[in-house]
């Protein structure tokens, strides 16, 4: 089963409201395919300004917002009764690092998310590489065919705290397109990106928006359209 390719940005609700929600619309007005909340009952960071509770948060975008998904990164168990998401209910996110949890995702998951916070990016790939393989191999094992499940991939950068806030991926184009393609040659469709924390790297977070993530779909859904020429181009 072939998945198109979609990107979302988590936005911190570590701003006040009118921020917050300048900064969601503008996610939605840039063509992004989703937006991502975190489910924290306080900043994590250590922040000493807003941080908004997410089904407050859900509720509230999704009256100032017209047509981006909303998705949560995740809904904490203990805080949330799972219970509550009854038939119809939406897709099904489970977020899955360590081997319990990629059992459970591989027979419950709608989309498997996942992050590493490996020192380097090289480091980040070759972990999540083993989760693929891993999450594949419980798929089989419980007969479930790997393609049915989605895989998000959430890019953090583990520099960005000791460097003010600034995202490696957003310093300039072709830093983003070579890391984005080594996501997606992993076989993530949903690639998740974080709102940028400082406002010199807008700009470039607009460009990638507006010209590399397109380029970046129309070249999936060749790859999707026609998999026996990327496989001859790749061999050549």
């Amino acid at each position: 089963m072939a998945h198109e390719l979609r990107f979302s940005v988590l936005v911190l609700p570590n701003v006040a409201w009118p921020e917050f929600l300048r900064r969601c619309r503008h996610v939605e007005d840039l063509g992004f395919d989703a937006l991502g909340f975190a489910d924290h009952l306080v900043d994590w960071a250590g922040g000493k300004g807003p941080w908004f509770e997410l089904w407050s948060q859900l509720s509230a975008i999704a009256m100032a917002t017209s047509r981006i998904r909303l998705t949560t990164l995740v809904a904490q168990i203990p805080l949330r009764n799972p219970a509550l998401l009854q038939s119809p209910r939406p897709p099904l996110l489970i977020a899955a690092m360590g081997p319990v949890m990629l059992g459970l995702a591989a027979r419950h998951a709608d989309i498997w998310n996942s992050l590493s916070f490996a020192k380097t990016f090289d480091a980040q790939i070759e972990e999540t590489r083993q989760r693929v393989a891993a999450i594949d191999a419980r798929c089989a094992a419980i007969g479930r065919d790997p393609t049915t499940l989605r895989r998000s991939y959430l890019m953090f950068d583990p520099g960005a705290r000791a460097s003010g806030g600034v995202l490696g991926y957003y310093e300039s184009e072709e830093i983003f397109t070579r890391m984005a393609r080594q996501v997606i040659a992993l076989g993530i469709t949903d690639v998740g990106l974080y709102y940028p924390m400082l406002d010199r790297q807008a700009p470039m977070f607009e460009r990638i928006a507006r010209d590399v993530l397109p380029a970046l779909k129309t070249a999936h859904a060749q790859k999707i359209a026609h998999p026996g020429k990327s496989a001859r181009d790749n061999a050549q």
